[in-house]
């Protein structure tokens, strides 16, 4: 033995690597034999080999291996399905997604469409009434066009002396004096279109 070792430190180790044998003895358990399980079987009595034992003990041998292969098979298929229903998930996912967005598309498209129709309502309110408002215009253009002249009469003495006597009152509430024309330019307006 080496100078600086004593031999707890030698029994620790040893110790340590019989259970780390231990540990890699159960991870590597290792399959019976056909004939230890038909032997198993029978409670550990003697078994004569006889055929129809051996074919016995193959289809045991071939029901494990048959249920490895299904629980194997079982997993896969339970793999996939999940795959399948996480993209079938994802898929759905999406497509309400989308439908939000060409849902929520189409109302600000009604939304602006109506906006539209709104100012298109608005600005036909307001040609309209500018169209009134030019209408009124022209029409007070030809009244101030319509000439009227007025043909003086020769004043007869009646009309004469009638004139300018009256008093009239005014808004501002003093008397003044009434600027009425006479009378003999009643008869003499003449209107031309």
């Amino acid at each position: 033995m080496g100078e600086g070792y004593n031999t707890k430190e030698y029994s620790y180790r040893i110790q340590g690597y019989q259970e780390a044998f231990k540990i890699e003895q159960r991870k590597r358990k290792r399959q019976k034999n056909l004939f230890q399980i038909l032997a198993s079987n029978d409670g550990g009595r003697a078994i004569i080999y006889l055929p129809n034992k051996v074919r016995q003990a193959r289809e045991l041998h071939q029901e494990k291996e048959d249920a490895k292969e299904a629980d194997i098979a079982r997993k896969a298929e339970d793999k996939v399905r999940r795959k399948l229903a996480k993209d079938d998930k994802q898929r759905i996912k999406e497509m309400t997604k989308a439908s939000k967005a060409t849902k929520k598309k189409h109302q600000l498209d009604a939304e602006g469409e109506k906006k539209r129709a709104a100012d298109e309502a608005h600005y036909a309110r307001e040609f309209n009434k500018q169209l009134k408002e030019e209408s009124k215009l022209m029409q007070q253009k030809q009244k101030a066009k319509t000439v009227v002249f007025t043909i003086p009469e020769e004043p007869s003495a009646e009309q004469e002396c009638e004139g300018e006597d009256g008093v009239v009152k005014a808004t501002s509430g003093r008397p003044q004096r009434m600027r009425n024309p006479p009378k003999w330019h009643d008869d003499s307006v003449v209107v031309i279109e």
